[in-house]
């Protein structure tokens, strides 16, 4: 996949994040449409094309819809290296695995961005608010996501064939 398509893949995902996905929020949680991206692109990119396609998606939502310049970047590089270093020893084709590697990427962000409100701002929603909503976005985003890996599975083997 050139850089181009990667690129304009990230521009689409970002924008989809930021406008439409918004309307489709339940219980005040936004499915992660960038972070599922991630992962099921580390999954069956390379691990340099991986990592760059989630440096692309991390800069643009960092300057389109912005908590501070390079926090997603940071974030999705750390997750695209752990996925892709996991998902190398694991069976790509298996109904479970996406929602793994989906759910322990929600965690992850959620923790990061956890830690990171509490040590910038000093300030901690509680225990009962954080389960309530970790557990919506990753119900939320392993039903978005399985169709998405569906979706890529099929364009990779139509592409080998």
């Amino acid at each position: 996949m050139k850089d181009r398509y990667l690129i304009l893949t990230a521009f689409i995902v970002v924008v989809l994040q930021i406008t439409v996905l918004q309307f489709i929020s339940f219980a005040n949680v936004v499915p992660n449409l960038a972070l599922i991206m991630v992962v099921v692109f580390t999954m069956y990119l390379d691990e340099f094309k991986a990592l760059k396609f989630a440096a692309y998606l991390g800069v643009l939502l960092d300057v389109l819809a912005g908590k501070g310049l390079g926090i997603y970047l940071a974030a999705f590089i750390v997750i695209s290296y752990l996925v892709g270093k996991m998902g190398a020893s694991i069976f790509k084709d298996n109904f479970v695995t996406p929602i793994l590697f989906i759910s322990l990427s929600t965690v992850l962000l959620f923790l990061y961005f956890s830690l990171l409100d509490y040590f910038s701002v000093g300030f901690y929603h509680g225990l009962l608010w954080s389960v309530k909503v970790l557990l919506v976005e990753l119900i939320y985003n392993s039903l978005i996501g399985i169709p998405l890996y569906n979706f890529v599975i099929g364009g990779v083997r139509r592409k080998n064939y």
